[in-house]
Parts: structure tokens; C-alpha cells; sequence
């Protein structure tokens, strides 16, 4: 975590709108299934950059906040509301298993990350993540989320940390990719489908393979999951010890 805090923290450092300054896609599509729910009230999201997201939550009337692991993307973010003399967002600076923890039982209606999960964790840490979502959400409070994808073009590339975990560096950070099975079993019985749609992202020059998911809690016990199968990728997963030239 502490090599992920470093890049991001240079990332952002370099280019303080590398995300731009408008809403994310996925924000606007995520609107659309939270307006839907019967649930609608305070809106956590995780890994909220330097809050582009949570800007647009705030406005369409949501008591919206929120956490990201770089110190240097929160204090773009908080500097930015002081500069303009707009609403400052509730953003600090944290890890987003911490935040959780430190937030009431049934506290959320909403918890939302935009390609958070595709950082450097472990299976066993996306599971923690995942319970404390759980905690943290009433029964009907909605789980959204969008992750890079196995058919993603990046997958592969760089050096192999572990199953679909790749190190990008130093075209990009290290990145955990995710398979529909995978999505299936971090859902377990916590959570049941709302929604669920695979788009590609960016531009011709950097298209990216994104799923966004949208789940509901339920109220079904914690239950064993079910392993998903390796190579879950149509055609047969590429090998984890196969390395790419990054494109130019």
C-alpha cells in the first residue's frame, strides 16, 4: 500500500486534473440505479481521488463523502473548494478499509467506488472490503462499483504479482483485473444483482475494459463461496508469466 500511496501521490502531483474535472461515466450511470432504490440517503465513496465524483453527488442533493489513500489528491481536492469558495466536500485522507471501520452499522445507503478495486489487493483483503460494505449498508442499500476488466487490453502486460495482478509500472501502477467470476464471488450472498453492464472507457488511443456493477444488500448469511475458476477469460486466461511490450 505504501508503493501505491507513493505513486498515486506523484501521479496526482504531476497533473492535478489527470482524471479532468467533470464527473466520471460511471458516476452518471451509478445516478441512474441509485434513484431507482427505495434507499436513497448519505452516500459513501472509496477512493474518491480528488473528489470529481463526489462534487456531482453533493449537487444532485446527497450528503456524499468520502476517502482516498493519497494525501497529495485530497489536498488538490479541499484546496480547490477553498480557491472557488464552492461547498468544500467531505474528503480525507485514509485507507478504505479504516474509513469503513470507523463508520457507523447501517450508516450508508450508498457506497460507491470508481476502479478502486483494482488496486493492489489481495483476495483476502477485497473480501474485508467487502463485509465491511456489507456492515456498513442497511438491507436494500446499493453496493456500485466499476472495476477493469480480464478483456481488458492491459491484461498481461508488465510483470505477473499474482493471479490477474499485473505490475504496470511505469506506464501505470500495479492492478488487480477482474473476471466476472470474480465479481460473482466477491458478491457471495451479502449481496444480490441489481445491475451489471462491461463498456469500454477512454479513447481510441487508450480504450480501457471497464464492468460497473450495481448490488443490492440482502439479508442472506455469510456464506462459504464458491471459488471462481482460473482462466475464467473467453478463450482461456493469458499466462500470468507472459510479459508485453507497453504500448507507445
Amino acid at each position: 500500500m505504501a508503493l501505491q500511496r507513493a505513486y498515486w501521490n506523484q501521479r496526482f502531483y504531476e497533473d492535478p486534473e489527470l482524471f479532468g474535472t467533470r464527473e466520471s461515466r460511471f458516476a452518471r450511470w451509478t445516478l441512474r440505479w441509485v434513484r431507482g432504490s427505495r434507499k436513497v440517503g448519505p452516500l459513501i465513496e472509496l477512493g474518491a481521488g480528488y473528489g470529481r465524483d463526489l462534487r456531482f453527488f453533493q449537487k444532485k442533493g446527497f450528503a456524499a463523502r468520502g476517502v482516498d489513500a493519497s494525501v497529495e489528491a485530497v489536498r488538490i481536492g479541499t484546496s480547490a473548494d477553498a480557491a472557488s469558495g464552492a461547498r468544500p466536500i467531505d474528503l480525507a485522507a485514509g485507507e478504505a478499509l479504516d474509513y469503513l471501520k470507523a463508520q457507523p452499522t447501517g450508516s450508508a445507503s450508498v457506497v460507491y467506488s470508481n476502479l478502486l478495486y483494482n488496486m493492489d489487493f489481495t483476495e483476502r483483503e477485497h473480501l474485508r472490503l467487502f463485509q465491511e460494505v456489507a456492515r456498513v449498508l442497511p438491507v436494500g442499500g446499493l453496493h456500485c462499483y466499476s472495476v477493469r476488466s480480464v478483456e481488458d487490453c492491459w491484461y498481461g502486460r508488465g510483470s505477473p504479482i499474482r493471479e490477474d495482478t499485473f505490475d504496470l509500472r511505469p506506464q501505470g501502477g500495479i492492478m488487480r483485473f477482474f473476471s466476472r467470476s470474480y465479481v460473482a464471488f466477491l458478491r457471495g450472498r451479502l449481496f444480490g444483482k441489481r445491475a451489471f453492464t462491461a463498456v469500454t472507457e477512454g479513447d481510441a488511443d487508450f480504450p480501457i475494459c471497464v464492468l460497473y456493477v450495481a448490488d443490492v444488500r440482502t439479508v442472506g448469511p455469510r456464506s462459504t463461496r464458491k471459488r471462481p475458476v482460473r482462466g475464467s477469460r473467453a478463450g482461456g486466461m493469458r499466462s500470468a508469466q507472459r510479459v508485453l511490450r507497453a504500448p507507445r
